[in-house]
């Protein structure tokens, strides 16, 4: 979740993880309405990995106060760098194989495990979600 102000304060941007829907129609949003279309090329969706990198993220924040003894992530969090830098080696290898393999169900699983780990990592290193989603931002900004 997050707040921005815009350039002259006079709006602001809120960002957040809806428990259900946000207007009154029903819909998850109120600006469920798009003005431009995206070109048929360009991927659709986005929407529910935004939530649930979102969730995660939180989740791993939430945990790290207060991970129980003999919890994974109390396990994750006390072994530190080298014990998260196994598991993303493990799970990255499993990404690779899931694909070699040609199965998309389990290529989803290992993704998903592996982008757990990664953002496990990056929170135990105090990196903000926000900030690895800026360094993709300036990454897809078309060279000027």
């Amino acid at each position: 979740m997050s707040v921005a102000l815009d350039c002259d304060g006079d709006a602001l941007l809120y960002r957040v993880v809806p428990a259900g829907p946000a207007c009154h129609t029903g819909a998850m949003s109120c600006f469920a309405t798009p003005l431009l279309a995206a070109p048929a090329d360009e991927p659709a969706g986005g929407a529910e990995f935004s939530r649930a990198v979102t969730e995660l993220a939180r989740t791993i924040a939430a945990r790290r106060r207060a991970a129980g003894p003999g919890s994974y992530t109390a396990e994750l969090f006390a072994g530190g760098v080298d014990r998260i830098g196994k598991k993303i080696g493990e799970e990255a290898t499993e990404v690779v194989i899931a694909a070699k393999n040609d199965d998309p169900a389990q290529l989803v699983w290992e993704s998903a495990d592996l982008l757990y780990h990664c953002w496990f990592c990056c929170a135990s290193g105090g990196i903000e979600l926000d900030a690895v989603g800026a360094e993709l931002s300036r990454r897809a900004a078309p060279a000027t």
